[in-house]
């Protein structure tokens, strides 16, 4: 009997010191919030920089990103990077440093730059990614194969364009095969 509580013991505490799977959530503490759509975390004892999955803020800083975007936009770069330091605001009023928060990574779980990829869920149990769309501060940008809240991800963007008038309430914008490929779904890799 003893062996057995002491090999559950040992899995308890391998499965709990093993890295983060993807759909888990794990305790992190917040560090700064870097931008809009990326934070500092310590998990499991090591820093981490996760990029927010299903969101893209505007830039902070003016580089040759920002400029693209900007003039595709047709928007002044001051415009865009004031945006861009609205929304690093907002995050920064929902998550301090020292704050505890859960994390929850994508199948893909880092991308080309070995930033997690991750959702980030507040001490009350809003989803981040999910705020920063409602509150009108952040374009949708969903990649396969991190796809999981696709559907919640749009329908809290498009509240938020139908309650500026940006968008028709009959507007079909959601395709019923979600991570087909069909727009506003961008390649894999592509963060």
């Amino acid at each position: 009997m003893l062996i057995l509580r002491a090999a559950a013991i040992l899995s308890i505490l391998f499965y709990l010191s093993s890295p983060l799977r993807a759909g888990e959530l794990r305790k992190a503490d917040v560090l700064r919030v870097i931008d809009g759509d990326s934070i500092r975390i310590m998990l499991n004892g090591k820093k981490e920089h996760l990029r927010l999955i299903g969101v893209d803020t505007a830039e902070i800083r003016a580089n040759n990103k920002a400029i693209g975007i900007a003039a595709m936009r047709h928007q002044s770069l001051e415009d865009f990077i004031y945006e861009g330091k609205v929304a690093k605001s907002f995050v920064k009023n929902l998550v301090k440093p020292g704050d505890s928060v859960s994390i929850e990574l994508g199948k893909q779980e880092r991308d080309i730059y070995g930033r997690m990829l991750g959702y980030l869920f507040l001490s009350n149990g809003k989803m981040l990614n999910e705020e920063i769309l409602k509150a009108g501060l952040g374009q949708i940008f969903l990649i396969s194969p991190n796809l999981k809240y696709a559907e919640r991800l749009i329908k809290s963007y498009r509240e938020n364009r139908i309650s500026r008038g940006e968008e028709s309430p009959k507007a079909r914008v959601a395709p019923s095969n979600v991570g087909a490929g069909s727009p506003p779904f961008v390649p894999r890799g592509a963060y």
